[in-house]
């Protein structure tokens, strides 16, 4: 019996080492994706892209209340290796939907959206200066 066990102890010596190296925290991180709304003109929205352990990063401009998902983002967004972006072009007085995804060793995500609008813009209005007299403004 004592032989037994002494070879069972003995080749549990030998195996455990190699079933632990699959027990390994070795597993590349996840990215993070965050944007935030900067300024925004008649026909232009301006936003930052910030990104960590990311190796690809594209972004949408949506106004039709869809919600993509990180692969689709990823397969039809602008891709992007800049932190600052602006989208011209655009039309006054809309509201924009902005998402971002980033893909990884980790895998791939979505951000959380942002909501911009255009600016509308304002009337110009002219006035000329007519002739003054005592009974006129």
């Amino acid at each position: 019996m004592k032989t037994i066990n002494f070879s069972f102890l003995l080749a549990m010596l030998f195996v455990l080492p190699f079933v632990c190296v699959s027990c390994s925290d070795d597993e590349a991180p996840l990215p993070t994706i965050a944007l935030t709304a900067g300024e925004t003109t008649e026909t232009s929205i301006s936003f930052t892209i910030a990104t960590e352990n990311a190796t690809t990063c594209a972004y949408q401009v949506l106004t039709n209340g869809e919600v993509p998902t990180a692969t689709s983002v990823l397969a039809n967004g602008i891709k992007t290796t800049a932190t600052s972006v602006t989208v011209n072009n655009l039309v006054q007085n809309t509201e924009y939907t902005v998402y971002a995804a980033a893909e990884g060793d980790g895998g791939e995500v979505l951000s959380s959206p942002i909501k911009m609008k255009t600016v509308a813009s304002q009337p110009t209005v002219s006035v000329t200066a007519g002739e003054v007299t005592e009974t006129s403004i």
